[in-house]
């Protein structure tokens, strides 16, 4: 599921925006939910009190203007896609300074903003790769986003996911599943856990603390690895 947020304090103005892209999505058979704020400052109430979005397609001028919103949406996430929609040409460079992911003017025709569209949501899927968890019940396809860490105990691996679940999984060892192409932003900076990117809150040389509040404290040898890796990993997300 695709959880897009719409915000302009007229909505309607944007609308040819948001009507082209469901036209491309639809198509796709791609499954997506769309919410709808008119005050920047709703939006973010919503994603402090623990909301998140894939996408955010937003006006420029607003009571937070697009580019203030889009840097006080990455103190909460860093996970997720932008469309700025504005009829106004000096806005363009205030976001791409912030690094919005499209820049699209209201009057643009369809055509054109389609292609835009298109740009977008191609950038979104090549992220949101899935991986195949081979569970005691049967084969889980997922997200690898929504893997939070997979962890190695006494000869057993198990994932731990985003909705709290843990299951045991029969991936081969540690080692193996980091090789695999779906588990690339992981960091394996200890024998016993592979730790997603994303998950992470804060991390040092000696101790990783993820966004759940989980602690790991892993050898000042392997960390330095795991820190360039990992901001290597995020630089594609900013």
């Amino acid at each position: 599921m695709i959880k897009i947020a719409v915000c302009d304090d007229r909505l309607t103005s944007i609308g040819q925006f948001v009507e082209v892209m469901e036209d491309y999505l639809k198509p796709l058979d791609a499954k997506y939910s769309i919410d709808y704020y008119d005050t920047a400052a709703e939006l973010v109430s919503r994603v402090e009190s623990g909301s998140r979005y894939d996408v955010y397609v937003l006006d420029f001028y607003m009571d937070i203007n697009g580019d203030q919103l889009i840097y006080k949406l990455r103190e909460y996430d860093n996970d997720f896609f932008t469309a700025v929609v504005s009829m106004i040409d000096t806005a363009g460079t205030l976001v791409c300074r912030a690094r919005a992911d499209i820049y699209v003017y209201k009057d643009m025709p369809p055509e054109r903003m389609r292609y835009e569209v298109a740009y977008l949501f191609r950038r979104f899927f090549s992220r949101h790769q899935t991986c195949t968890l081979k569970t005691d019940s049967g084969d889980l396809d997922i997200e690898t986003r929504e893997v939070v860490y997979i962890e190695s105990l006494k000869r057993t691996v198990i994932a731990h996911l985003t909705d709290g679940r843990t299951m045991r999984i029969n991936n081969g060892t540690l080692s193996k599943i980091a090789e695999q192409p779906e588990f690339c932003g992981f960091l394996h900076p200890g024998r016993s856990h592979l730790i997603n990117c994303l998950a992470i809150r804060t991390i040092n040389h000696k101790e990783i603390v993820l966004k759940n509040g989980e602690r790991f404290n892993f050898p000042r040898s392997r960390m330095s690895a795991a820190l360039k890796k990992y901001a290597d990993v995020m630089a594609e997300y900013v």
